[in-house]
């Protein structure tokens, strides 16, 4: 948002994606979530229209997920956890 000279005012920071729709279901605002958040078209995401934000510099930028050993990582960072993983490192055939 900074590059394109915008600012944003966080109304409400929320690691779960159901409390987001309910929010912006609510007329509170939008939700910015990634690609996760949309996957599946059922009763939480229903009323909740979602539309890809994209820019060059989302492209030259590298993740990292990193915890400490032993901590449960909230839902959405599992669940992109064990995409990413899937796609890094795909199961290799019997035989």
């Amino acid at each position: 948002m900074q590059l394109e000279g915008l600012t944003a005012r966080p109304a409400l920071v929320c690691d779960g994606l159901a409390p987001q729709y309910e929010f912006v279901r609510s007329g509170g605002g939008v939700a910015l979530v990634g690609d996760l958040g949309d996957l599946h078209q059922d009763s939480v995401t229903e009323g909740v229209t979602h539309v890809r934000v994209d820019h060059p510099v989302f492209r030259q930028r590298e993740a990292q997920v990193q915890t400490m050993l032993g901590r449960r990582l909230p839902w959405a960072a599992m669940e992109f956890t064990g995409l990413l993983v899937s796609l890094l490192d795909p199961p290799k055939p019997l035989g």
